[in-house]
């Protein structure tokens, strides 16, 4: 990385973790990943209607729990709170499934909880609000930039969490639902590469 004469971050978040750590570049961009959902999928944002603390919610973990900067466990202790106080838990979790399955998952499921200790996105956070489910995050990526700050947790415990989970499932989503920011829209971020692009041919 120190030899790269340009260096493209996904999020700004990154970029100043490579400051920090000295990375040395002669010019940096972020460009984020791009967000977009096939029609057969996307939802629209609504609220959760059933019996408060009575009734079954699905809550998807969307990574695979195998992997330690995931955090899987500190989500099923959420759920375990969650359960103690009268709800019926049921977490699912993804694997290497493609894309179309996931986003299956992600419209059946009430509340999408990421409790990962780094991402870069993440991508599923957007594309479950694509989808018309509810994200509970950990501070994590550039989630603070679009999700409401009651479900960004800086201090992530296992009651934080489940009180975040809580207050997705009352929310009316219809009345306040989430917009993702443009710069993640495929058309921002395919006239952003463009234009970098376009720019390092005109410097060779």
């Amino acid at each position: 990385m120190e030899s790269a004469n340009s260096m493209v971050f996904v999020s700004e978040r990154l970029r100043t973790t490579a400051e920090s750590a000295e990375v040395q570049t002669k010019k940096a961009y972020t460009i984020p990943c791009h967000s977009e959902m096939d029609e057969e999928w996307a939802r629209p944002m609504k609220k959760w209607n059933g019996r408060w603390r009575r009734e079954s919610i699905d809550i998807l973990f969307p990574a695979d729990p195998r992997r330690p900067e995931k955090n899987h466990y500190l989500a099923l202790q959420a759920g375990e709170i969650l359960e103690r106080r009268g709800w019926i838990v049921g977490m699912t979790t993804l694997k290497q499934q493609p894309r179309s399955i996931v986003w299956d998952r992600m419209i059946v499921a009430d509340v999408t909880l990421i409790t990962s200790q780094r991402e870069s996105g993440p991508l599923v956070a957007r594309e479950s609000i694509l989808c018309g489910t509810p994200v509970v995050s950990t501070n994590v990526g550039d989630v603070a930039t679009y999700l409401p700050k009651e479900f960004v947790i800086d201090n992530p415990t296992p009651e934080a969490l489940a009180n975040a989970c809580e207050a997705a499932l009352e929310k009316d989503w219809q009345r306040s639902p989430v917009t993702l920011p443009q710069r993640v829209s495929s058309q921002v971020v395919s006239q952003q590469w463009s234009s970098l692009l376009q720019g390092l041919e005109e410097e060779e």
